[in-house]
């Protein structure tokens, strides 16, 4: 795990924690993609990229979420895990 704003802020131990991950999960909560573009500036190649709003969840100023969203993004993010297949097994 790294800290997105540590990556963004060019700290090299967070850099160097996302480089040497297997799987480079990032999710998002809006479609402008904060986190996967922090990355990707960082020369970092996301491998799974999850927008919440994909489900329905909208952004919010606080933590409100339902269970149910929860729910739902906790299983989107687990389909798209299970479905992943690293470039050089494909």
């Amino acid at each position: 795990m790294a800290c997105i704003a540590a990556v963004g802020a060019g700290g090299p131990m967070a850099i160097n924690a996302a480089k040497n991950a297997k799987i480079l999960l990032v999710i998002d909560g809006c479609p402008m993609a904060c986190a996967k573009k922090i990355l990707e500036r960082s020369g970092l190649n996301v491998t799974i990229h999850i927008l919440i709003t994909d489900i329905g969840m909208k952004k919010t100023d606080v933590l409100s979420y339902s269970e149910d969203d929860m729910r739902r993004a906790f299983t989107m993010t687990m389909e798209k895990l299970r479905h992943y297949r690293p470039k050089e097994l494909v």
